[in-house]
């Protein structure tokens, strides 16, 4: 019987690995008896697969017995592959804002310079709350030597820092992650946003914003709540992205005893909703309401009245995003220090 049990303990050990590189228990394994009734093996069955994991150094006994995870393995990198540089995202490239399928094309014309080739991959699996199964596959299915993060939520850069992949954010790390990124500087912008209201003589004011984890919008907030201190209270009309959403909380918000009369609006075409609602009321611009967008798009251009808002370099962007690329190849792990670009202020008619 004991060829058979040590067939039975590779099976289980091969289990426990695949659990574990899915990201399927974040930091101890359960208890033995938990582990034998889910695989339906022996408690000895299981010892045996626990210390072939030990000894492979996946695992380390905690205090208390608990077996400690250590660490999930990268796969192995093919010669074909090393020159491969992943996107991932989970929005389709005809879902992206302009300014960053821009930077997307300079940086793929600055990496074939040098040899390498840019990928673009979408998983729509980014956005749920245990992303490690989907990212596991993902990263085994096609290996890259660095991964760029686009606009990732918080669980998927904790999976990328736990696990040590190499990559860099396109956008700002969220709270506790500690990776290298490149992002415009929303905090400075809002800050910037809230003197020009003032000067302006509006002193009752409202952040538009979609509800999320995104790190750039909370950054939005705080410098907006920040810069409105002294005084000034700042209302934060959040949304879940759609128009009929946006439209509710303008109606709302006007509804107020003290309605504001500056409004940052985050995202272009959610700051081209605001507009038309608050001109349709009849609200003149920039003597009864002042709008600033926190995005640009080229569509703005066409707008009337010319729309105030803040403009991003993707040329500047993609540079420091292909330098923080090469830096990487050369030199391996990135200095964390993020990069923060400051956008430019367009002066419209609407502030």
């Amino acid at each position: 019987m004991m060829p058979q049990r040590f067939a039975l303990a590779e099976s289980a050990a091969q289990l426990l690995r695949a659990h574990i590189d899915a990201g399927r228990w974040p930091d101890v394994l359960p208890g033995e008896r938990v582990l034998c009734e889910e695989l339906e093996i022996s408690r000895p069955t299981l010892r045996q697969a626990l210390k072939a994991l030990e000894r492979e150094g996946r695992l380390e006994v905690a205090q208390g017995r608990q077996r400690r995870i250590i660490g999930w393995r990268s796969p192995a990198i093919p010669a074909d592959r090393r020159q491969v540089i992943g996107l991932l995202s989970s929005l389709p490239l005809q879902a992206l804002p302009p300014f960053v399928l821009f930077w997307i094309g300079e940086v793929r014309s600055s990496l074939a310079k040098t040899g390498r080739r840019l990928e673009f991959h979408v998983s729509h699996g980014l956005t749920a709350q245990n992303p490690g199964r989907a990212l596991e596959r993902l990263v085994h299915g096609a290996p890259a030597s660095l991964w760029i993060l686009l606009l990732a939520p918080s669980p998927v850069q904790q999976w990328f820092q736990k696990q040590k992949v190499p990559c860099v954010m396109a956008g700002s790390c969220a709270p506790g992650v500690d990776l290298p990124s490149v992002d415009l500087n929303y905090r400075a912008a809002s800050r910037h946003a809230v003197g020009v209201f003032r000067r302006a003589g509006h002193t009752r004011l409202a952040l538009v914003v979609p509800e999320g984890d995104l790190t750039g919008d909370a950054e939005s907030e705080a410098g907006f709540t920040e810069a409105a201190g002294g005084g000034l209270t700042p209302l934060i009309l959040r949304h879940n992205g759609s128009q009929e959403a946006i439209l509710e909380q303008m109606e709302r918000c006007l509804r107020l005893a003290a309605p504001p009369t500056g409004f940052l609006v985050a995202r272009s075409a959610h700051a081209l909703a605001v507009l038309t609602f608050l001109m349709r009321r009849g609200v003149q611009f920039p003597s009864q309401a002042a709008m600033i967008a926190r995005d640009d798009d080229a569509f703005l251009d066409f707008v009337t009245p010319r729309m105030a808002r803040y403009r991003g370099n993707p040329v500047t962007y993609a540079r420091h995003l292909t330098h923080a690329i090469q830096q990487a190849s050369r030199s391996g792990p990135l200095p964390t220090r993020p990069v923060r670009l400051m956008p430019s202020f367009c002066a419209g008619e609407t502030a």
